[in-house]
């Protein structure tokens, strides 16, 4: 609902603008002179203002100066009498939004009023992206400061207020759903549905009748008439999770929908016709999934109008520490608990794994650490043995410009540290058997640890 200050002398006027301004869902609030204009302004968020020439010529400094003022946009409309275009056209060059010229034709107004919201709400979306990409989080529930995130948020300020079909590609664990909600929150449906289907979750008779929805008596079993996801998305967005896995002939079904904008009910013979932005996902690759005849080459050419790669978690190792925050944050809250932290060489094992999962296996591992935990700082003890795996080590060292002995150090120590760690969480931190395991003295045990800063005790 908008609030629209009408700013009018004439009662007949005034009663037409209200009826219209109501009728169509919006409030209406009334001034007849620049003070009340500027009360309600005080007292109101007015959202658009709708004035008479008469009044905007005498105040016109007024009102522009007082809608400048105001850290939003406020669309300024003017009514003007027929013989005072040349007025309402200076009062556009001066900042105006648009002008209808009395008697005032109730289609005309309501256009008027709707290309003036749909102002606001590109000003705000736009607003909202440029303010969260100064944040080290460019979007909700997102994380990161990587150059990959970053690409990512720019590619969704640019596509979000648009309708073209959007195709996230990417690994499992990567976010595909948290991006497509995200689009969908910065475009201009925001206020409509966003729907999520998994299409590998139902066998494809059932998908088609989630999809299409049918008609009463279309099939055993259907007693009423059930309205299809496409239905229920109208005019927002319907999110396809992992489309390769659609039915071949369901994606025939689907591609004709996407070409034409309406569709029949199983059982029905009526078309529906529906307004709905497609935004879709895969884990594999797209191209692959092509050519094994997999998914329809003319589907995914529909389908894929812009694409958008969500990053695996290894290829934007940057982002892990503020993940790691934020997920502590996110487990506080859900688990009542104080984890202020995580331990420097619990976070050096993070950094280094390679992350099958990608975040979602993070936020379990983060969420695993917090249970298991008795203390405010997440510590190494309760990461489990795959991290501990010597082939999961990734050396960040340069070593190219190093002598063969200082190379042989760096990854022998390394080696050693890693080495000693797996083995005495093998053995519960028991030195004695751990010397026995390694072949070497309890004395030798303890000087390693104690040069390889290993903290774990018996």
């Amino acid at each position: 609902m908008y609030k629209i200050l009408v700013m009018e002398n004439d009662a007949q006027a005034i009663k037409i603008y209200w009826g219209i301004i109501n009728d169509s869902g919006n409030k209406c609030f009334v001034a007849l002179s620049n003070d009340e204009a500027l009360d309600q302004l005080h007292k109101e968020r007015i959202d658009i203002i709708i004035c008479s020439l008469k009044l905007s010529y005498e105040c016109k400094e007024f009102l522009l100066n007082e809608v400048n003022n105001i850290e939003r946009i406020i669309p300024l409309i003017i009514i003007t009498e027929n013989d005072s275009i040349e007025q309402a056209v200076d009062a556009m060059k001066n900042g105006t939004f648009d002008y209808l010229v009395k008697p005032v034709n109730k289609e005309k107004l309501e256009k008027v009023l709707k290309n003036a919201i749909t102002l606001i709400k590109e000003n705000k979306r736009t607003k909202e992206i440029d303010e969260n990409a100064t944040q080290p989080s460019y979007m909700e529930g997102i994380i990161g400061k990587s150059n990959a995130m970053y690409e990512i948020a720019q590619i969704i300020k640019k596509v979000a207020s648009n309708n073209s079909n959007i195709f996230i590609s990417g690994e499992s664990g990567t976010g595909k759903e948290l991006i497509a909600r995200y689009i969908h929150k910065m475009s201009l449906r925001n206020d409509k549905p966003f729907i999520p289907i998994d299409c590998s979750a139902l066998p494809p008779n059932l998908l088609e009748s989630e999809l299409f929805g049918y008609e009463k008596g279309a099939f055993t079993g259907a007693d009423r008439f059930k309205p299809g996801i496409l239905e229920q998305a109208d005019k927002g967005t319907l999110f396809l999770d992992e489309i390769t896995e659609l039915d071949f002939n369901l994606q025939a079904k689907l591609l004709r929908f996407i070409q034409e904008k309406h569709f029949r009910r199983i059982g029905g013979t009526k078309m529906c016709k529906v307004d709905v932005r497609i935004i879709s996902a895969t884990n594999r690759d797209p191209w692959d999934a092509v050519k094994q005849k997999i998914l329809r080459k003319d589907l995914y050419y529909r389908i894929n109008v812009i694409s958008i790669n969500a990053p695996a978690l290894r290829n934007k190792r940057e982002d892990i520490p503020m993940l790691v925050q934020y997920f502590i944050k996110k487990f506080n809250k859900a688990q009542n608990k104080n984890i202020t932290g995580i331990s420097n060489e619990t976070m050096d094992y993070l950094l280094k794994y390679d992350w099958p999962g990608n975040v979602r296996e993070l936020q379990n591992i983060v969420e695993l650490l917090g249970v298991l935990s008795d203390k405010p700082i997440l510590e190494i003890d309760n990461l489990p043995n795959k991290f501990f795996q010597y082939n999961n080590v990734k050396f960040d060292d340069d070593i190219s410009n190093k002598s063969y002995h200082e190379a042989k150090e760096i990854y022998f120590k390394d080696f050693c540290k890693h080495y000693f760690q797996n083995l005495l969480r093998e053995c519960n931190g028991n030195k004695s058997k751990a010397s026995r395991i390694a072949g070497i003295s309890r004395k030798s045990i303890y000087r390693m640890l104690n040069e390889l800063d290993i903290k774990k005790t018996a």
